[in-house]
């Protein structure tokens, strides 16, 4: 084995026992598991790595805890097709009252963990859903926040006005009212505007 392979191999081995710490850590919360795997793999492509390792755990964890009952809670839901190892299983299916559409005779067990592993699936895509617009907004909510930053830095103002021009929370106090912006988000402005102070220190005395 070469020194190359067998650091890839120690890297994959450190990557699957901070995917397993990821889950173990987050319980049963999607999120959480995904936020610590952004914290604590470095680089983009291990990150998402860990992110399918955490995915393929809860739909595991999904299709347990579904048991027996209706995998999509009551509701009729048909598939073309349906991939499960390898084999492609056609227009399967279950009605609301839990009646298996299997019109080429599948084996049963077959078409229930179809069904039971596509219901979990959905509650994940479902939570990944929530995770991906909790993200974005926090990603808007950064960009809004330079903006305004270097906004003030040109002098610029945002106020006087009755709610925050970042989070949109009401605002009470006069001082926020007069800026504009509430004290929380105030506390980030004044933390990018001493950095970009810090910048333009260094350049002018390089």
């Amino acid at each position: 084995m070469s020194a190359s392979e067998a650091d890839r191999l120690a890297d994959n081995a450190t990557i699957e026992a901070v995917a397993e710490r990821c889950i173990r850590e987050a319980g049963d919360d999607l999120a959480c598991a995904y936020l610590l795997a952004d914290k604590f793999i470095e680089g983009r492509k291990n990150q998402i790595w860990v992110r399918r390792k955490a995915r393929d755990k809860f739909i595991a964890a999904t299709m347990e805890r579904i048991g027996d009952a209706h995998p999509f809670k009551g509701k009729s839901k048909f598939y073309r097709y349906i991939s499960v190892d390898g084999e492609s299983l056609l227009n399967i299916g279950i009605y609301a009252d839990g009646r298996r559409s299997n019109p080429h005779n599948y084996p049963e067990d077959k078409v229930r963990n179809a069904l039971r592993r596509a219901g979990a699936e959905a509650e994940v895509r479902k939570k990944e859903g929530a995770i991906r617009a909790v993200e974005t907004r926090a990603r808007r909510r950064e960009k809004l926040i330079h903006e305004i930053a270097e906004g003030i830095l040109a002098q610029r103002k945002y106020g006087p006005r009755s709610f925050c021009c970042i989070c949109k929370k009401i605002l009470s106090d006069p001082q926020s009212i007069e800026r504009g912006i509430g004290p929380e988000c105030w506390d980030h402005i004044l933390v990018l505007i001493e950095h970009q102070k810090d910048r333009e220190a260094r350049v002018a005395s390089a």
